[in-house]
């Protein structure tokens, strides 16, 4: 009997493996060919545009999306595949060899799934702005939460800084996460060269 209840839980775990797979790889498959596809055609589309500036920059812009598109279908892929809705183990998993991250003991153990998804995706859209745009050598990121109880995510680099752009480079959508999770969000360039990228949160707001 006592063998019994446990194969229960064990075969339980298997068949939502295999769920979490098929999914993620019906995804993968659908929406991830889709999207090469389309960088694909930006590329051919951009080849045939020499002399039209204007239309080069719009054609690049929608390609950047596309891009920016495709890398977070990977996480959430990924997030499927390993059942993981942790934020802190994902976020080293995604961070390891392109940003620092520190963690104050204070940051909660666990998120809500829609907090970590907002946070993760404010987090890795931050960090590439950083890498591609920024040319940044040094990226940090950083949990922590204050003693008024606020939850606080910053980002910061020592790259190009913002070059006067603060409108592009997906901070809308940034800023859209960061308000479904009742925040805000400022971004601005540092004293000593780079970006700082800060997102306030309500603790409590994120469990």
């Amino acid at each position: 009997m006592v063998q019994a209840t446990q194969a229960q839980p064990e075969r339980s775990a298997t068949v939502v493996a295999q769920i979490r797979n098929r999914v993620a790889a019906d995804v993968d498959r659908l929406m991830g060919e889709a999207l090469s596809s389309m960088l694909g055609d930006f590329d051919r589309l951009l080849a045939r545009q020499h002399g039209r500036p204007e239309v080069q920059r719009q054609l690049d812009g929608l390609r950047r999306s596309t891009e920016t598109l495709l890398d977070e279908l990977e996480d959430i892929v990924h997030g499927v595949r390993t059942g993981n809705t942790d934020l802190v183990p994902e976020l080293r998993d995604h961070l390891l060899g392109k940003a620092r991250l520190e963690v104050s003991g204070r940051w909660p153990a666990r998120v809500s799934p829609s907090a970590r998804d907002h946070i993760l995706q404010i987090v890795l859209e931050a960090v590439r702005n950083a890498q591609i745009h920024g040319r940044a050598k040094v990226t940090k990121v950083a949990l922590r939460v204050n003693s008024r109880g606020t939850a606080i995510v910053s980002i910061t680099d020592d790259g190009t800084g913002l070059a006067g752009l603060s409108g592009g480079f997906g901070l809308a959508g940034m800023r859209e996460r960061c308000h479904l999770l009742g925040g805000t969000m400022s971004v601005g360039n540092r004293r000593c060269g780079g970006v700082k990228v800060i997102a306030l949160f309500v603790k409590e707001n994120l469990k």
